[in-house]
């Protein structure tokens, strides 16, 4: 293969733009090794998409970088500032009663933790209940076609039988 016919195929803009297996990769790098055309030709190539890219490319409004600046400060600072959570001391309160009498605490945390709808154990039920149901169709359909085949196998002994 010439070294021009490998270049113009196209393998320099596809290894550029990541699209090409392990193997072209490889190929690629060896050939860049090996030949200075292909490295100078892969040059070229990278700076004409820098170019390209540079034209294309928006500027960016004025108070852009000082705003990035600030929000990254923002959030180092918060990053970086210890967490501390403050929890009211409450002593417990004694609450005396008569025997059978229903105290109602007004103080109870309530309890929004909602059960799973299905326990774990019965979903794993469920999934070795299918399993099985699955393996038992399977296993009744190659009970059939062998049953079938054993009685295509007596009849055609019967003909073999019947024609001697």
């Amino acid at each position: 293969m010439k070294i021009n016919e490998y270049i113009d195929s196209g393998i320099l803009e596809a290894y550029l733009f990541g699209n090409v297996t392990e193997e072209e990769s490889a190929e690629f790098l060896r050939f860049k090794e090996e030949y200075p055309e292909v490295k100078t030709a892969f040059k070229e190539l990278e700076h004409t998409m820098e170019l390209f890219a540079r034209g294309m490319g928006k500027i960016p409004p004025p108070g852009l970088l000082t705003q990035i600046e600030a929000n990254i400060k923002e959030v180092v600072l918060y990053d970086s500032a210890p967490l501390i959570i403050k929890v009211p001391h409450k002593e417990p309160e004694v609450i005396k009663a008569n025997p059978g009498e229903f105290i109602q605490n007004k103080e109870t945390v309530p309890f929004d933790i909602e059960p799973p709808l299905i326990p774990i154990g019965k979903s794993i039920f469920y999934y070795i209940a299918f399993l099985g149901t699955i393996f038992l169709i399977i296993a009744l359909i190659i009970f059939f076609i062998h049953l079938k085949d054993q009685q295509d196998l007596e009849q055609i002994k019967t003909e073999m039988r019947m024609k001697r």
